[in-house]
């Protein structure tokens, strides 16, 4: 594996598990959520037009596109409503199993936009970094290296958050790192 596409897909891990940090920290507020995704929307607007990539828009495909949006924004809140009450190390390794967006209700409710923009740029970043990795990187060894997210939600957790970290936190994080390693050093 290219050593600049595993960097890709690390740092698409940590930018995947720091708005999920993003969002724990911010403690259901459905605003930030909002904001978050309204950024992310936004950049990645401006991006298709720099790129020209709205010629690749399959047009056709638009209703199923902004069915998984609703999807993915409903993921998102019950994903926040799950870290209001338990620590990120716990639950982050069980959120990334599936996606959702955010009803647009919640732009009466705004109140973190700092977070919300910052949160919005590392959903982009990290999805975006992720893909360009996947067109050089065989998905079958992308997707258990990006699993490093699961390390940085942990880390974020205890260092940020004052969570406890546990034993089988150590005991997990551990076997992620070492398979990361077997992983680039093709065994």
């Amino acid at each position: 594996m290219a050593f600049e596409f595993i960097g890709f897909i690390v740092l698409s891990a940590f930018l995947h598990a720091f708005y999920n940090f993003l969002m724990r920290k911010a403690n259901g507020d459905e605003g930030f959520l909002l904001t978050m995704f309204l950024v992310a929307t936004g950049v990645a607007a401006f991006m298709a037009v720099l790129t020209g990539g709205l010629a690749a828009i399959p047009w056709r495909q638009l209703p199923y596109v902004y069915g998984a949006s609703f999807f993915y924004i409903q993921y998102q809140i019950l994903v926040s409503k799950a870290y209001e009450s338990g620590n990120i190390s716990t639950l982050y390794p069980l959120t990334v199993l599936s996606p959702i967006f955010i009803p647009i209700w919640a732009f009466f409710f705004l109140s973190d936009w700092k977070a919300g923009i910052l949160g919005g740029l590392t959903v982009y970043f990290s999805f975006l970094l992720f893909r360009v990795a996947l067109k050089e990187v065989f998905v079958s060894l992308a997707v258990p290296v990006r699993q490093v997210a699961i390390v940085f939600a942990i880390l974020l957790g205890v260092l940020f958050l004052k969570e406890k970290i546990e034993p089988r936190n150590v005991f997990g994080s551990v076997i992620i790192v070492l398979g990361i390693v077997l992983i680039n050093a093709g065994v």
